[in-house]
């Protein structure tokens, strides 16, 4: 090839360049080698289509590049697993913190705030109950709150997110939790607060303990009237529930009222001494024994309105298995003869003289058969257990109070209650209305006299017949009414010689003795026969008062 060929060529491919330059496309080689296909020049349609298409292209990749920037962006401010920066529950910062993290925070926080939690119930300033936070049951809702706070910028696009997360860091979100009190462990507890100082009114009230060995004055004991106290257990839990559930704490008074007693009464105006009945008795220690023994038990009893006192019922059978000795008592009216418990007689008298004085209804009463000596007729009463008894009604307002007591041979019967209402004072006025004299004795036959033994002469009683009269006094004295109460009739008994009945006929036509005298002359003077004459009454040792 010749070298014009050479650049002939040279030029060919350097033309043939610049027309690929220009878009044109080389169809064949030149010159023996193959052309490039000659690229045809682009209509303005196509080339705009192309300029779009590089536009939307660039674009596209501005796009994505863009995004991708973005992206990245937001994943810096809101891919993390702990609270985003702004949050506060119950004015704690949580930025930064795990859920379990800010769950330990805040209740740690709560349960310093708890010192807030009082609840003081009163009785009086002496005495007060006070239940904190450990005492009830104190929860809250930390775990629910936590997790609604942990959701905050949690949903939502990322670029929502990104933006509420900025906005929370710049608008910080404030949110509480929610305490709740249950008190019911306390309930019981608090209801018997109340329930223990209920006390019931207190009635006036008086003992009685007579005791002669003791002053008189501390006879009675007193109890003065106090009021009680109500107290309501349901409200004073429903103020306490409340104070914990409703959480305004604080002290709460014990709701209670006073009770009043149904009385007013002073028992020391009631108690005072009505009559005081005294007996003396004759010197016999077995006898002695028996009256105090009667005495020790009527001491002390207590007579309520209306009720009606036996002495039979209130010694009890007066046996030897009880204490009671053998003294002298009456048998078939007119004998002395030892029996256990003789001498109650005079207790049961003194005791009917004390009760006619005090005004009291007599509804039982037997006199004895023949007048005694420490009472005088119509004034006495015996008693024998199952056949006869001293009975009396209360008729006042009030108890009667009965004190019986021995003071060497001085036998007391008291009465205390009451002040009689119509008068000062009551005596007892026995009016004589018939005596029948003794008499002379009278010789009686009586197989347990010993044959040829010495009579036993049995002490004659006169018969008497008399009335008895009740006589209000004033306090000078004066009578301003009376009342008639009863006849008594004591029989008549003959002195009695008792012979034995062989002996009978020789004490009632005696055979005068033979003398050693010369039987004197016939007289015109009649002799008179001799005649019985009865033995002298026998005085009774100091031990023979009447049972």
């Amino acid at each position: 090839m010749s070298f014009d060929d050479i650049n002939r060529n040279n030029n060919t491919e350097e033309k043939i360049n610049n027309e690929t330059m220009q878009g044109a496309i080389i169809p064949a080689a030149v010159n023996g080698y193959k052309k490039a296909p000659v690229r045809k020049k682009l209509t303005p349609v196509a080339a705009s289509i192309l300029i779009v298409c590089l536009l939307i292209i660039a674009a596209l990749a501005g796009i994505y590049l863009y995004s991708f920037l973005q992206n990245e962006k937001y994943s810096e401010v809101i891919d993390k697993d702990t609270f985003y920066e702004g949050i506060y529950i119950d004015n704690i910062n949580l930025t930064g913190l795990t859920k379990a993290e800010a769950i330990t925070k805040v209740n740690s926080q709560l349960k310093a705030d708890e010192g807030d939690i009082i609840v003081t119930v009163i009785w009086d300033e002496n005495e007060k109950y006070t239940y904190t936070a450990e005492d009830v049951n104190v929860s809250y809702n930390t775990s629910e709150i936590i997790e609604e706070a942990y959701n905050l910028g949690r949903s939502g696009s990322d670029s929502e997110r990104y933006n509420l997360v900025l906005s929370l860091a710049e608008n910080n979100v404030h949110m509480n939790t929610t305490r709740t009190i249950d008190p019911s462990p306390i309930e019981d507890e608090v209801r018997e607060i109340a329930l223990s100082k209920s006390t019931m009114a207190s009635e006036p009230a008086v003992a009685f303990h007579p005791d002669k060995n003791m002053p008189k004055e501390q006879w009675f004991s007193y109890d003065d009237p106090v009021p009680g106290i109500q107290t309501d257990d349901e409200a004073l839990w429903q103020m306490t529930k409340d104070a914990f559930t409703e959480q305004t704490f604080g002290e709460i008074e014990v709701p209670k009222w006073e009770i009043l007693p149904e009385t007013n009464l002073d028992y020391r105006e009631i108690t005072q001494l009505i009559v005081s009945f005294k007996t003396v008795q004759a010197r016999n220690s077995n006898r002695e024994h028996n009256i105090a023994l009667a005495c020790s038990l009527i001491n002390g009893s207590v007579v309520l309105p209306g009720e009606e006192f036996s002495m039979n019922n209130t010694t009890g059978q007066r046996t030897a298995a009880a204490g009671f000795k053998e003294a002298n008592t009456i048998i078939d009216g007119n004998e002395l003869v030892p029996d256990i418990a003789g001498g109650v007689c005079q207790v049961s008298g003194t005791l009917f003289n004390a009760a006619l004085l005090s005004d009291l209804e007599i509804t039982e009463r037997f006199h004895h058969s023949f007048e005694l000596g420490y009472l005088k007729r119509g004034r006495d009463a015996t008693v024998n257990y199952g056949t006869a008894d001293l009975k009396f009604v209360n008729t006042l307002d009030h108890p009667i109070y009965i004190a019986m007591y021995t003071d060497g041979l001085n036998v007391y019967a008291e009465i205390y209650g009451p002040p009689l209402e119509n008068c000062d004072h009551i005596s007892i006025w026995v009016k004589t209305i018939n005596t029948i004299p003794v008499g002379d004795p009278v010789y009686v036959k009586d197989s347990t006299v010993p044959v040829g033994g010495e009579p036993v002469f049995i002490e004659g009683r006169q018969g008497i017949t008399c009335e008895v009269y009740k006589i209000y006094n004033d306090k000078d004295g004066n009578q301003i009414g009376s009342e008639y109460l009863y006849t008594d009739v004591y029989k008549h008994f003959y002195p009695e010689i008792r012979v034995n009945p062989s002996d009978y006929e020789g004490y009632i036509n005696p055979t005068p003795e033979p003398t050693d005298e010369p039987t004197p002359s016939p007289s015109t003077s009649s002799s008179a026969t001799a005649s019985p004459t009865a033995s002298p009454s026998p005085t009774p040792d100091e031990g023979s008062a009447i049972g």
